[in-house]
């Protein structure tokens, strides 16, 4: 939830928004990204038996930065295509918090699950 917030907040900066208000949305952005991550390692990997953990982080380690590399492409193309239509690096800028924020909010209920799957099987 606070990754989608703070990317929402994205979709609030102008041109005149200060570097330290910029600065507090991507920090923000990266807590909420790494709050996120260690719990979703825990609950995929937890049930694991020892000698498998390492091969299993390794696994889900290349398959994020993978899946990364990826959504950091796709969200570039989108980002110029939205410059192109709008002339305008700031509303494009908006447009893609707007998208990111509804691709975090729809994270949610995948992340309540995960937290109820892993308390059933502690």
């Amino acid at each position: 939830m606070l990754l989608a917030v703070f990317t929402l907040g994205l979709a609030t900066v102008e041109r005149s928004t200060s570097p330290w208000i910029l600065s507090a949305l991507l920090c923000g952005r990266g807590i909420a990204i790494g709050l996120t991550t260690q719990p979703l390692v825990f609950s995929l990997l937890g049930r694991l038996p020892q000698a498998q953990q390492a091969d299993a982080n390794t696994m889900f380690t290349t398959t994020q930065r993978l899946a990364g590399s990826v959504g950091v492409a796709l969200l570039t193309s989108y980002y110029a295509v939205q410059v192109r239509a709008t002339h305008s690096a700031v509303i494009a800028l908006h447009h893609t918090a707007v998208l990111l924020s509804v691709i975090a909010g729809l994270g949610i209920p995948a992340g309540l699950w995960l937290v109820r799957r892993s308390r059933r099987l502690t």
